[in-house]
């Protein structure tokens, strides 16, 4: 099967940014690289090893091995229907239409101004991917994060959402 326009796109970024890190190294730049989850993945993690190593990422504070019991049932029906445990950004983007549904569940009409209402009264989430804190005054939602170092290839926590 052919990959999709989307898939190849992801595809095209990661191997430039693993391009991009490789030529910092050969350029003699050995220090660490603040970054995203995508140091983590492929190609980037298998071209790039040695350029990442002590690399600085953030993502949402998220664990398919968090026991927390409304996570691992959501990794549970996850697993079952895809066939692979969830990838960081399936949580938040289930947390996302979670806050939406309780947003509009009591509002009468669907207008922008019921809307923001709704975001208003949510107020702070606790989702499978962390915490969502809501800034009434900007109307900016602000979720969790941990920050990981790049260590043998694999991400280590360094501070974990609630830490901060």
């Amino acid at each position: 099967m052919s990959p999709t326009s989307e898939e190849l796109g992801t595809l095209v970024h990661l191997a430039a940014t693993a391009s991009l890190l490789r030529q910092f190294a050969d350029a003699g730049y050995d220090g660490p690289v603040l970054g995203t989850y995508n140091f983590a993945l492929d190609p980037v993690k298998s071209e790039a090893e040695t350029a990442i190593a002590g690399s600085y990422i953030t993502l949402p504070a998220f664990s398919n091995s968090d026991p927390d019991s409304f996570v691992q049932r959501f990794v549970a029906a996850y697993r079952d229907e895809f066939g692979t445990a969830p990838p960081w950004n399936a949580a938040v983007e289930f947390d996302a239409i979670a806050i939406i549904t309780r947003a509009i569940s009591d509002q009468d009409d669907c207008s922008p101004g019921s809307f923001k209402k709704g975001l208003e009264s949510v107020g702070d989430y606790s989702g499978i991917a962390g915490q969502y804190r809501y800034n009434a005054a900007t109307g900016e939602w602000h979720a969790q994060l941990s920050i990981k170092q790049m260590r043998d290839g694999v991400p280590v926590d360094v501070l974990v959402g609630n830490e901060m």
